[in-house]
C-alpha cells in the first residue's frame, strides 16, 4: 500500500501546505454517506444564510480562553484576527510555509489536544481522501465536545468555485461536506456565509433579490446561490 502527501496552497499567498499522509486506497462508506446526506435540506437555498466576514464567523466559534490549532495557517493571520476580537487563549499553527515559523509542519505530528481546530479555505485544495485524513486527525487532537471549524467555497454559488484560484482541486457540496464530517464522528452545523457589502446597507435588497431568484429558479433550473462560502462547525462526539 502506498502513501501520498497532500500538498496544497493556503490562501491568500499560495504557500504550499503539507497536511497529512494517507493511504492511496482509503475508502469511504458510501451507504453511510448517502444516509448522512439525507439529513440536510435537499436544496441549497434551504441551508441557513449567515451574514458575516470569515474571521468574524471563526471568532464566534472560539471561546476567549480556548486552545486553537490552525491548520493551513499560512502567515498566522488567524491568530491576529482572533486576538483582535478578544481571544486570549493558546494558538498553535500548522503549515510548511517557509516565510513564517509554525508549531507544526504535519498534522500527523500533533500530540497536543485542542478545543478548536480551524481549516480556513483549505478543504478545496484537498482531494476527498486527503480531506477525510485531515478530518480524522483533527478529531484525534480535539477534546470531547471540541469543534472543527472550516470554510470552503460554495460550489452552488453563481461565481464558480474554480474561478477563485487555479489550485482548487475539489469542490464540496453542502450535503457531501455534512456527510463526510458525520462519517468521521462529528455532529455538524453548516451555514451559507455571505460577507456584508458596504456594512448593512445592501443586505435587504440582496435578500429580496435572492427571494425573487428562489421563486423563479429553484424549481425550474439547477439551484444556484449568491453566498460564496460554506461554513461548517463540526462538534466531536465523545
Amino acid at each position: 500500500m502506498g502513501y501520498s502527501t497532500a500538498t496544497v496552497m493556503a490562501d491568500p499567498d499560495l504557500m504550499p501546505t503539507t497536511i497529512v499522509k494517507r493511504p492511496r486506497d482509503a475508502r469511504l462508506d458510501w451507504s453511510l454517506l448517502a444516509e448522512y446526506r439525507a439529513e440536510v435540506p435537499d436544496a441549497i437555498l434551504r441551508v441557513p444564510l449567515r451574514w458575516s466576514t470569515l474571521y468574524d464567523a471563526f471568532a464566534s466559534e472560539v471561546a476567549p480562553t480556548a486552545r486553537v490549532l490552525d491548520v493551513g495557517a499560512n502567515n498566522r493571520e488567524m491568530d491576529r484576527q482572533l486576538r483582535a476580537r478578544g481571544f486570549r487563549g493558546t494558538y498553535r499553527s500548522m503549515d510548511v510555509s517557509s516565510g513564517t515559523a509554525h508549531d507544526y509542519v504535519d498534522l500527523a505530528d500533533v500530540q497536543e489536544t485542542f478545543d478548536v481546530v480551524t481549516l480556513k479555505e483549505v478543504a478545496e485544495h484537498l482531494t476527498i481522501a486527503e480531506l477525510r485524513a485531515a478530518v480524522d486527525h483533527a478529531r484525534r487532537v480535539l477534546v470531547p465536545g471540541g469543534r472543527l471549524v472550516l470554510s470552503t467555497p460554495n460550489p452552488h454559488c453563481v461565481v464558480s468555485w474554480q474561478a477563485w484560484d487555479m489550485t482548487h482541486v475539489q469542490h464540496y457540496p453542502y450535503q457531501d461536506l455534512h456527510a463526510l464530517l458525520r462519517l468521521a464522528g462529528f455532529e455538524v452545523r453548516i451555514t451559507r456565509l455571505a460577507e456584508p457589502i458596504f456594512g448593512l446597507g445592501l443586505r435587504l435588497p440582496l435578500r429580496l433579490l435572492q427571494h425573487a431568484y428562489r421563486l423563479v429558479h429553484v424549481h425550474c433550473f439547477r439551484p444556484t446561490d449568491f453566498a460564496g462560502t460554506l461554513f461548517a462547525v463540526a462538534t466531536r462526539i465523545a
